[in-house]
C-alpha cells in the first residue's frame, strides 16, 4: 500500500519518471520516510520509557558500594538497556565521578551505552 502511494505520488501526481535518478531518488524517499518515522517515534517512546525506569539516581543507588568489579560488569548491564545514543546516556553517567564513583565504572557504562 505504501508502494502505491509512493508510486503515485511520485510519479503520477509530480511527473517524474522512474527512469530517472531523480524519480526513483523521490520514490524512494517517499517509500522510505514513513518507515522511518514510525520506527523512530516507536523507538523514541520506548526509550523514554525504560528511562523513566532507569533514572539517574536509581542508576547511582545500584552502583553505590559495589566492589571495582562487579561495579564494572553492573555498570556495562544497565548500560545496554539505556537508550540507543550518547544524548541520554552521557546525561546518566556525568554526575559519577563527583559521587566517587570509580573512573573504569563510568566507561563500562558510557561505552555500552553508546555502543
Amino acid at each position: 500500500m505504501l508502494d502505491a502511494f509512493a508510486t503515485w505520488l511520485s510519479f503520477d501526481l509530480l511527473g517524474f519518471t522512474a527512469q530517472t535518478r531523480l524519480g526513483e531518488a523521490i520514490h524512494f524517499f517517499l517509500y522510505v520516510t514513513p518507515k522511518v518515522q514510525f520506527l523512530l517515534v516507536s523507538m523514541v517512546f520506548l526509550m523514554g520509557m525504560v528511562h523513566s525506569w532507569f533514572s539517574p539516581g536509581r542508576t547511582h543507588a545500584w552502583l553505590a558500594g559495589k566492589p571495582l568489579g562487579q561495579g564494572n560488569a553492573m555498570a556495562a548491564r544497565l548500560g545496554i538497556v539505556t537508550p540507543f545514543c550518547s544524548c541520554s546516556g552521557c546525561p546518566s553517567v556525568h554526575r559519577f565521578p563527583l559521587r566517587r564513583r570509580v573512573l573504569s565504572v563510568t566507561f563500562s557504562f558510557v561505552l555500552n551505552a553508546v555502543l
